[in-house]
């Protein structure tokens, strides 16, 4: 996710045309052709920030849920 935001914030950032292939952030298993000076650029870098954010969430929700588990089982232990 990280390496397909940074091709397109890029490529926005740089002149010119031309097409950039980076993976869709709505379906991970494929790709998406977009030109470089389209709207879609930017629609596609906001559906990455936004699904990087909720993934970010899950993992410390995660993390909080693990340090929480394991602190029951050392006082289990105990």
């Amino acid at each position: 996710m990280k390496k397909g935001l940074k091709v397109l914030e890029t490529a926005r950032a740089g002149g010119g045309g031309g097409i950039i292939v980076v993976i869709s952030p709505d379906d991970l298993t494929r790709t998406i052709e977009i030109r470089k000076n389209s709207p879609d650029v930017d629609d596609c870098i906001n559906k990455y920030k936004a699904k990087m954010k909720c993934n970010i969430d899950i993992i410390s929700s995660l993390q909080n849920e693990k340090v929480k588990l394991k602190n029951e089982l050392t006082t289990a232990i105990r």
